[in-house]
């Protein structure tokens, strides 16, 4: 599987970390958290589901092979991710004093942020997974002016 990595618009910073909105924790299938350990090759990670309903068979086949794909680059180790970093665009982010990038992968069904802040001690990636014609319903929905809006002084 190829996965294309872009570069997400500024107003998607909040798909980067949990997000607490009703229409948006919907849409999130879950997360995954990585750390590549002291050695900074390893792979340890934990799955926190978000919405079982969406963690099917095909979620979990598709999750496994853009996973996968990613760990030939962005996902090879803390140096890996490093160099990757470096030489491609990325919404930068700095927490804490580190600095790191963040990423968006998609495929047909779901989009994954990818926050990546390889550092030694501390988790190295989360990749939030959204089902994807729920989370752009929600953005639709975030758009839409609310029904009580006033017009020219009077409530409709």
């Amino acid at each position: 599987m190829i996965v294309k990595i872009c570069v997400p618009e500024e107003s998607e910073r909040r798909f980067l970390y949990t997000v607490d909105e009703k229409q948006i924790e919907d849409a999130c299938v879950g997360y995954l958290r990585m750390d590549f350990d002291s050695t900074g090759n390893g792979f340890h990670h934990t799955w926190f589901g978000q919405n079982n309903a969406l963690n099917n068979k095909d979620f979990g086949k598709e999750f496994d092979a853009v996973i996968g794909a990613l760990r030939h680059d962005l996902l090879s180790g803390r140096s890996g991710m490093e160099k990757y970093n470096h030489a491609h665009e990325g919404l930068e982010i700095v927490c804490w004093g580190i600095h790191g990038k963040g990423y968006r992968a998609e495929t047909e069904q779901h989009i994954y942020y990818l926050r990546c802040m390889p550092q030694r001690g501390d988790y190295d990636c989360y990749c939030y997974c959204y089902d994807r014609a729920l989370l752009e319903q929600a953005l639709v929905a975030e758009q839409e002016p609310e029904e009580s809006q006033e017009m020219g002084g009077l409530s409709q």
